[in-house]
């Protein structure tokens, strides 16, 4: 790995996730779309810190599961339009709080 390529693979990765335009598919659960993100992640190469947002419009009925995956849930948050705002202002706020230091986003 190149000296650049090294200094993002051992970078914290936020991951900023739309539940409503990509749900969680029948049979698995925030647990393991948690686990196959860090797996993912991993297999690239990626050895930093992970941390997953999630939003949605609608409630979700799995909220506990949400919080012990290590996923931190936003929801109930009205429309589309609120919903990606919410989901802005979690990217700003994430890169302002690595400002100075390598990071990944997805």
């Amino acid at each position: 790995m190149s000296s650049m390529n090294s200094k993002f693979s051992a970078a914290d990765t936020g991951v900023f996730w739309d539940l409503d335009a990509c749900p969680i598919p029948t049979g698995l659960g925030p647990d393991s779309i948690s686990a196959n993100i860090k797996l993912a992640l991993e297999n690239f190469g990626y050895t930093g810190k992970v941390s997953i947002f999630a939003y949605s419009v609608a409630e979700q009925s799995e909220e506990v599961k949400f919080g012990s995956a290590e996923i931190k849930l936003k929801q109930k948050l009205g429309t589309s339009n609120k919903k990606i705002r919410s989901m802005y202002l979690g990217v700003m706020f994430w890169g302002a709080n690595h400002s100075y230091e390598p990071t990944n986003l997805m």
